[in-house]
């Protein structure tokens, strides 16, 4: 008989353990209604928020740089190389580069007020892209390429103009602008 209340009791002790297992089924749904209805009664109540949250991570948003260089046209008019009206906010500085064998063809990039110009890179696809670009902090003078165009040396000095740059190289190779990628970077190519 002994045999027999145990399994009788452990008979209890498994409704009673399913029982739980059911109550606690039970209970997360019902909390799970009180859930998502608390998330509804927020979203009705805040505000939307637009931009990066509401668009997928694949969207392209137009600021790919790989993108617009591949549209760079070979060769630049002045007025491709100026910067566009309206896109200064008033809390930039102008830079003017020239090549001392081109003098004629001009490109300008806009640093904010505490940034000055520099040679910089970023690699397309296994191709290296050298730009003149907004990232040089103080108040140096003098933009070098230093080893971006390999053991050749690109340096642009103050011309006479205010913010304005001659560039030269140091082993008389011809470089020329190669198209701008917003107002702050004009890419520069070997010619």
């Amino acid at each position: 008989m002994a045999i027999a209340s145990h399994k009788a009791v452990g008979i209890v002790f498994t409704l009673l353990g399913a029982g739980s297992v059911g109550a606690v089924a039970v209970s997360a749904v019902g909390e799970q209604k009180s859930i998502s209805k608390g998330v509804e009664n927020l979203d009705s109540q805040s505000p939307q928020l637009g931009g990066i949250l509401d668009s997928p991570l694949e969207k392209d948003d137009g600021n790919d740089p790989s993108a617009a260089t591949e549209e760079l046209p070979s060769t630049l008019n002045d007025d491709q190389l100026e910067d566009s009206e309206g896109e200064d906010d008033g809390k930039s500085t102008p830079y003017t580069f020239f090549f001392s064998q081109e003098r004629e063809k001009k490109a300008t990039v806009s640093c904010s007020e505490t940034l000055r110009p520099e040679f910089e890179y970023w690699d397309d696809q296994g191709v290296r892209k050298i730009y003149i670009g907004c990232s040089r902090e103080g108040q140096d003078t003098v933009v070098q390429s230093g080893v971006l165009f390999g053991p050749s040396k690109v340096t642009c000095t103050p011309s006479g103009k205010a913010n304005t740059f001659e560039c030269t190289s140091n082993d008389n190779k011809n470089y020329r602008f190669d198209g701008k990628w917003g107002s702050d970077k004009v890419f520069v190519k070997e010619t």
